[in-house]
């Protein structure tokens, strides 16, 4: 099969497809949660409909500090669409790691877990928040009702009141970034690396 074009790679457009594909089929497991691609494809939409009424658009950077979830896969759709910028961070970074990565990433929004593997990580992110001027909105994942104000979102209640399906982003996906991935820094400070949608999707592809 001859490799598609670059102006295909669109990540949101090729997923739709796949899902005018075979909507009914199963896409996503975790844990005892089993999603078909129909069932994705409308959370990611209400997600994106939620940011994007908040604010966040086209080339603006959304971190994801979360484990291996299946709302991690949800926001990545979701940010696709909006032609935003995805910034997977480990869950399991300190508290001064998340400022410099937050920091240097200029990210405008970020979904987090609430906490994972005994680390309570909105804690990190009260005292965070303040330190971070370009951080629009938090949305936290998780299964308490914790405390809310304009910045604090609960992922299930964005979801639930998106108002709608979000309109996916015009964008030339040769040029257009899809993710933003941190170097480990091992050596020294954390690098970030730029990927295109054609970058990321181009090897899947093939």
């Amino acid at each position: 099969m001859p490799p598609k074009p670059l102006s295909d790679l669109h990540f949101a457009r090729l997923f739709a497809q796949r899902v005018a594909d075979h909507p009914d089929r199963e896409f996503l497991v975790v844990g005892d949660r089993r999603s078909t691609w129909r069932q994705v494809e409308r959370e990611a939409g209400a997600l994106a409909a939620a940011m994007a009424a908040r604010g966040l658009g086209p080339g603006d950077r959304l971190a994801l500090v979360l484990p291996n979830w299946g709302e991690a896969v949800v926001a990545i759709l979701a940010a696709a669409r909006l032609g935003a910028v995805v910034v997977p961070l480990d869950p399991a970074s300190s508290f001064h790691e998340l400022r410099y990565l937050l920091r240097h990433g200029e990210v405008r929004a970020a979904v987090v877990a609430e906490r994972w593997n005994g680390q309570e990580l909105l804690e990190d992110f009260d005292e965070l928040m303040p330190e971070l001027p370009d951080l629009a909105f938090l949305v936290t994942v998780g299964p308490e009702e914790l405390w809310h104000d304009d910045r604090i979102l609960q992922y299930e209640d964005l979801v639930a009141r998106g108002g709608g399906d979000a309109p996916v982003a015009e964008l030339d996906p040769a040029a257009a970034p899809l993710a933003l991935l941190y170097t480990s820094g091992t050596t020294g400070k954390p690098k970030g690396v730029v990927l295109s949608h054609a970058a990321v999707l181009g090897s899947a592809v093939a």
